[in-house]
C-alpha cells in the first residue's frame, strides 16, 4: 500500500473541507507549523516576563494558577537536555538567558546550598544545627544539609538524585560530615 500523500479534513456534517497534498506542500506545512510554534514560544516568554516583573522570581513548581506556563518551562528544560523532541533556537535560548532562565533547577538548588554553607563557615561557624535558619534570608541551611547528606556516598536508601563526584567533592571540601547521624559538619582540628 503506497504511503498517504494527502490529508482530508471534514466539517461536522461529514463533508470534505480541505484536501492537503502533503507530498507537494510538505515544506510549506512544516514552515507554517514552525511559525505557530514560534508564536507559542514568544507568547509564553511574554507571560513569563510579566510574572517575573510582578513577583520578582520564577513561578514555583506547584503554582496551579500558572500550570500552562509551568508545563512550557518543564518542556523547555526537557528539550534542552535531550529528553524530549523539539527545537530551541539560539535566539530563543538567548532570550531566555537574558531573563535568567534556569536550565537545571537541581544544580541551582545545590549552588544555593553551597553558597549559604560557605558564608556560614567563612563567618567562623563550625557547628551547624539541623534547625539552623539563615537570619538574613530565611534559608533553612541545617535542613538542606541534612537532606544533602542523604544524597552523599553513604546513602542507605533512595533519597533523590545522588550527588555526582564533582558535587560531592565541592561539599566535602567545605567539611560536610557524610556519616549518617553524626554532626552536620566535621569538627575542625
Amino acid at each position: 500500500m503506497p504511503p498517504t500523500t494527502s490529508i482530508r479534513y471534514y466539517n461536522e456534517f461529514g463533508n470534505p473541507l480541505v484536501d492537503i497534498d502533503t507530498r507537494a506542500h510538505g515544506f510549506e506545512i512544516l514552515t507554517n507549523y514552525r511559525k505557530l510554534e514560534d508564536m507559542a514560544f514568544y507568547r509564553h516568554l511574554e507571560e513569563l516576563k510579566e510574572y517575573i516583573q510582578i513577583h520578582h522570581r520564577f513561578p514555583p513548581s506547584n503554582h496551579k494558577s500558572h500550570a500552562g506556563l509551568l508545563g512550557w518551562i518543564y518542556g523547555l528544560r526537557r528539550i534542552y537536555i535531550g529528553q524530549a523532541h523539539g527545537i530551541i533556537t539560539n535566539e530563543q535560548k538567548e532570550e531566555l538567558d537574558k531573563i535568567g532562565f534556569v536550565w537545571n533547577p537541581y544544580e541551582e538548588k545545590l549552588n544555593d546550598i553551597y553558597i549559604h554553607l560557605k558564608c556560614f563557615i567563612e563567618q567562623g561557624n563550625n557547628y551547624l544545627s539541623s534547625k539552623y535558619v539563615d537570619p538574613v534570608d530565611g534559608f533553612k541551611l541545617g535542613d538542606k544539609i541534612c537532606k544533602l547528606k542523604q544524597r552523599g556516598p553513604l546513602r542507605t536508601r533512595y533519597c533523590g538524585t545522588p550527588l555526582n563526584n564533582e558535587q560531592f567533592e565541592k561539599f566535602d571540601h567545605l567539611g560536610v560530615n557524610w556519616q549518617i547521624g553524626g554532626p552536620l559538619l566535621k569538627p575542625k582540628m
